[in-house]
């Protein structure tokens, strides 16, 4: 084939190539449907869809029986596949476009322009409908072809190997399709202007690969590149700037960089509710990213009212007892406590809360996590006889729908004792406690995270007692047990550290309860921040051996911390995962019921 020819593969297929290109990395929902429904958009503006579809249809009916030569039919095939294709009819496009493809690779050869663009199409029917594996090898013959025409390195090439590379990286197939990735980029980066879009092109894909195996610093250069191009080039409305758009977002939150994400977020929110609507599921989902991020910065003013958006959204189109809508509840009633507003959080979780006891052994998972709510709120205020009350109530819906050993039993248990033993009832706690390890040991293992959980709180209740031997041997135990799943520094084994210094500190072995109290504060102070609760709380145990040591500045500094960090989270309106944290300096584990996590 001539250059000439080859150019002409290009012209004819350059629009179909680059809607191949154009696949979202991230989200299925904002992905195809996204070019879906941009080709609809196109197609929407003939004068009347149904006319041009029946023309095209008596075209391709006339030509099948009047027997004209095999091209003709070819043409007649593409030009209806065309329109399927933009309507959505995708299973219809696919048939049309594989005869169309079968004719013209045995009439014209494989290299001929016509066949590549015929090929080009069907990769993007194919894409469309998620068959990835059956575009694989038409992507290769395609780059093949433009290998032998054109060269290895011809611009044009590189947009072969793009396309190739997409449907490599979406069967996950990432090593070869990260190789691809790179050659189309350095082919472009020396034979193109800086801005062209096949070069954003590869940047996007590289920077979904990274994504993907959780390279987020590489990811970003990559991908604030990328959208510099694809704004420049074709606006924020353009589907391929949003995908860029969203992608960034995303990689940006997982590097912590929250504020930098967070304008990104409102432009992809702004831009879905005027394309889709704003009950639309991709906006809905954009506003959920944008409502974590406020929570996680702390701003609870923005987030909350965020959540309660989604939540209504939710409730009208998935329905009030689907577990999405039961997580965003859940969160914003969280929100709620976390700002004092505590009223509102009763009201919250008591109106998703099924009515009569029948129904609440119907709908358990409702239930459950509406009640353990309930129980965990009047527990963190202080209303023993209502938190207990939800305890019970909780309990029998478990062991009703569940049985009384399911290790989401073991979770109530739990749950209930540490109330019982932060009110001071330790004979009643230990019951519970050793029931719902028991349960753990035998559904979950010795070894479990959760088993290791349990054996913490009772550690916890024995050394209210003061039963230390018994409690110092379930706390070594624990610590063993996080520490071996989840490495030395993870908070779950600063908790454990805390309580075992509290133990050495009560029973005077000042120097190993001063270790042991500063491995915790430097692993909860990292992890669950420095003017959090739980630091709060190991301050303040810190700030008690230092006075028993007769250190009395280290002791006054360190008791300050605890009692400033303390009022300003009261003021804020409650302590948040204070939750954890009971009497006497201890932290208990609240265990998550399965449903919340």
């Amino acid at each position: 084939m001539t250059q000439a020819g080859a150019a002409k593969i290009l012209v004819l297929g350059r629009q179909v190539i680059c809607l191949c290109l154009s696949l979202a990395p991230l989200l299925a929902a904002a992905g195809w449907a996204e070019h879906k429904a941009q080709a609809a958009e196109t197609a929407g503006k003939a004068a009347s869809l149904a006319d041009k579809e029946r023309t095209l249809r008596d075209s391709l009916a006339a030509a099948e029986k009047s027997g004209a030569d095999d091209l003709h039919l070819a043409t007649a095939l593409t030009q209806l596949a065309f329109l399927c294709q933009a309507t959505g009819k995708l299973d219809e496009a696919e048939s049309l476009t594989r005869r169309a493809l079968e004719i013209r690779q045995r009439e014209l050869g494989l290299g001929d322009p016509q066949t590549v663009s015929t090929i080009d199409f069907l990769v993007h029917v194919y894409c469309e409908q998620g068959k990835f594996a059956e575009a694989e090898p038409l992507c290769q013959t395609a780059l093949e072809i433009g290998e032998m025409v054109l060269g290895p390195d011809h611009p044009d090439t590189a947009i072969f190997a793009n396309n190739l590379a997409l449907v490599l990286k979406e069967q996950g197939k990432r090593e070869p399709a990260e190789r691809l990735y790179r050659r189309a980029l350095a082919i472009a980066e020396q034979s193109r202007s800086p801005n062209r879009k096949d070069i954003a092109d590869s940047l996007t894909g590289l920077g979904a690969i990274y994504e993907g195996e959780s390279r987020y610093a590489d990811a970003e250069p990559l991908l604030t590149r990328a959208l510099s191009i694809r704004e420049r080039a074709s606006g924020e409305d353009d589907p391929e700037t949003a995908t860029t758009m969203d992608l960034l977002a995303r990689v940006l939150i997982q590097l912590g960089k929250r504020q930098e994400a967070e304008p990104l977020l409102k432009r992809l929110i702004a831009r879905a509710e005027k394309t889709r609507g704003p009950e639309d599921a991709y906006t809905i989902a954009c506003l959920q990213t944008l409502a974590s991020a406020y929570k996680r910065q702390g701003k609870l003013a923005e987030a909350e009212p965020l959540y309660a958006r989604i939540l209504a959204v939710l409730e009208r189109t998935c329905g009030a007892q689907e577990e999405e809508t039961l997580n965003c509840l859940k969160i914003l009633g969280s929100i709620y406590e976390q700002e004092g507003k505590y009223a509102q959080a009763e009201s919250l979780y008591k109106h998703a809360l099924p009515a009569s006891d029948q129904e609440q052994v119907q709908q358990a998972a409702t239930a459950l996590a509406m009640l353990t709510n309930l129980a965990a709120l009047y527990h963190r205020q202080g209303k023993y006889p209502e938190s207990e009350q939800a305890y019970e109530r909780s309990l029998a819906v478990v062991e009703e729908s569940l049985g009384s050993q399911h290790p989401s039993t073991a979770t109530i248990v739990n749950n209930f004792a540490c109330l019982l033993s932060d009110r001071g009832s330790c004979e009643q706690a230990e019951i519970l406690y050793k029931r719902a390890l028991t349960i753990d040991e035998h559904k979950l293992g010795g070894e479990h995270s959760v088993t290791a959980d349990i054996l913490n709180n009772l550690a916890n209740n024995y050394l209210r007692e003061r039963r230390y031997a018994q409690a110092e041997a379930l706390y070594k135990r624990a610590l063993a047990i996080k520490e071996r799943l989840y490495g030395s520094g993870h908070p779950d084994a600063g908790y454990v550290l805390n309580n075992l210094g509290k133990l050495y500190l009560e029973r005077k072995k000042l120097e190993e309860a001063e270790r042991l109290l500063k491995r915790s504060l430097a692993i909860l102070a990292r992890t669950a921040g420095s003017d959090s609760p739980e630091t709060a709380c190991v301050l303040n145990n810190l700030g008690q051996v230092y006075t028993a040591q007769g250190m009395s500045l280290p002791a006054a500094d360190f008791l300050k911390q605890a009692k400033s960090i303390w009022e300003r989270t009261t003021a804020q309106g409650g302590f948040g995962t204070v939750r954890r944290l009971s009497g006497a300096g201890l932290i208990d584990i609240i265990v998550k019921h399965s449903a919340d996590s």
